[in-house]
């Protein structure tokens, strides 16, 4: 077993470079023990080539959010998400996991509200809802 040295414990240079590769890179965000630490699904392959796709999770949780954070000229080339798809194919997760993220990168910024040029002390929210028939 592999033992982690605290977040605190590291070098300043260390977590700055942590807190680099976490904002430009979505999967390293999600996978990595100092920030979510998750276990993201991708498609099966066929001998570690072919990604094989099936009715169940015809797009895998790291293609979407690869796709969604996917980067064009420094710009991000989305800012919109519609995910259509039946019951238990992480529509929530992934919507859970793009808030953290955006709250994330935040708390990056001294003054989020100066860097979006809004009001000073203004608020800024992430709202993540989940609704269901009841």
């Amino acid at each position: 077993m592999i033992m982690m040295k605290d977040w605190n414990s590291l070098s300043r240079q260390e977590q700055l470079l942590l807190r680099l590769k976490a904002e430009r890179d979505i999967l390293f965000f999600c996978e990595n023990k100092y920030f979510l630490g998750l276990n993201l699904w991708d498609l099966p392959t066929i001998d570690g080539n072919e990604s094989v796709k099936n009715d169940f999770h015809p797009i895998s949780q790291k293609q979407i959010l690869s796709d969604f954070y996917s980067v064009k000229d420094d710009r991000r080339q989305y800012n919109h998400l519609i995910g259509i798809s039946g019951m238990r194919a992480s529509k929530t997760t992934i919507a859970a996991i793009i808030g953290v993220r955006e709250v994330f990168g935040l708390l990056q910024y001294p003054d989020p509200a100066e860097h979006f040029e809004l009001i000073p002390g203004s608020d800024i929210y992430i709202v993540n809802v989940a609704t269901d028939e009841k």
